[in-house]
């Protein structure tokens, strides 16, 4: 296969998976074929356990030829997916978590999408799985309804605002101008953004194609105070945009990211909430507009209150499922009486 004949680059980023990375390799490598015009780039990104071992294993079974696998020192996802980017030679490029997988409808799904309409980006759905595997709720990330396909547009985006790099594809010069920052824990959210900012077409298809394996494992799972330090520095990169362009695309994508910094402190330890808060509103809080929304009036006027309501709403949450839960087990456990 010519480098130049690639339509679609996939860029797995790898790093201590060993438990899931069969599956990930798996769900991609059975759809492929050297007939496809896909390349598959894997980037081991330093594993200290067994990827290394699994991933050769895997792809040894299957044997494709258009797949690459390279070996380097931990640099974080960031580093791990600049790299693919760099060594991508698509007309698309995706991305692909290495302890999460496609579903099997994945390539007969975008590739006629990718050929004849030809997007700058194409959204798609996700199903949330267990850590091991199993489907138990969507996650609606595209615009479009349930089992259809539609245009989309930046208005689209931000009324869902969910950034992940995997839920797309993406015609791969979008990238020639931002790439995702080094170093950070949210750079889906440092980078998404600016690519739909340049993107023209956007298609979006409302079916789930990605199984996004949920485990505690996951840096969502972990969070940390430098979170809100990194989504911080994302709000004043978006407000910057906003004072050079005056467009309403990036105040409100300030308001989300400034909103996502509050939503993961509501996740943090009570104590550090304050360290938290004075973080997410540095060189911020002055900048964004007072009014719109009852909740974006809150958003900025009291961000600890915000904070709390959000904290109450998941608690109040957590609770009706366990409940939920607790019925389904005694509804159950009747059965189990002889």
């Amino acid at each position: 296969m010519k480098r130049d004949q690639v339509i679609l680059s996939v860029i797995i980023p790898a790093y201590n998976v060993e438990k899931y990375i069969e599956k990930c390799l798996s769900s991609v490598l059975t759809q492929i074929d050297s007939d496809n015009l896909i390349e598959v780039i894997v980037i081991i990104d330093g594993a200290t356990d067994n990827t290394f071992a699994e991933i050769m294993k895997t792809v040894g079974y299957y044997g494709n030829p258009n797949t690459r696998i390279i070996n380097q020192e931990n640099t974080g996802v960031s580093g791990a997916r600049n790299v693919g980017l760099s060594l991508a030679s698509g007309k698309y490029v995706t991305f692909l978590d290495g302890d999460d997988y496609w579903l099997p409808s994945y390539i007969m799904s975008v590739m006629p999408i990718l050929c004849n309409s030809q997007p700058d980006i194409l959204e798609y759905n996700a199903l949330l799985t267990d850590e091991k595997g199993n489907p138990f709720s969507l996650l609606k990330i595209s615009y479009a309804n349930l089992n259809t396909i539609a245009c989309t547009d930046q208005e689209s985006f931000l009324d869902i605002f969910r950034c992940y790099a995997w839920a797309r594809i993406y015609r791969r010069e979008l990238f020639h101008r931002s790439v995702f920052t080094f170093g950070r824990r949210f750079e889906d959210t440092s980078t998404i953004p600016w690519i739909y900012w340049q993107a023209s077409v956007v298609t979006g298809l409302g079916i789930p194609l990605i199984g996004y394996r949920q485990h505690s494992d996951s840096f969502l799972s972990l969070p940390k105070l430098s979170d809100i330090f990194d989504l911080n520095l994302a709000v004043v990169h978006a407000l910057k945009m906003y004072e050079e362009t005056n467009h309403e695309f990036w105040l409100r994508v300030s308001y989300r990211i400034f909103q996502q910094s509050c939503t993961r402190t509501a996740l943090l330890p009570f104590r550090l909430w304050c360290q938290a808060i004075e973080l997410a509103t540095k060189n911020v809080i002055n900048k964004l507009p007072f009014g719109g929304s009852f909740s974006r009036r809150i958003l900025v006027s009291n961000p600890f209150f915000y904070t709390l309501l959000i904290f109450l709403k998941r608690k109040s949450y957590d609770r009706f499922i366990k409940f939920l839960d607790r019925i389904k087990f005694k509804r159950n456990s009747t059965y189990l009486v002889p």
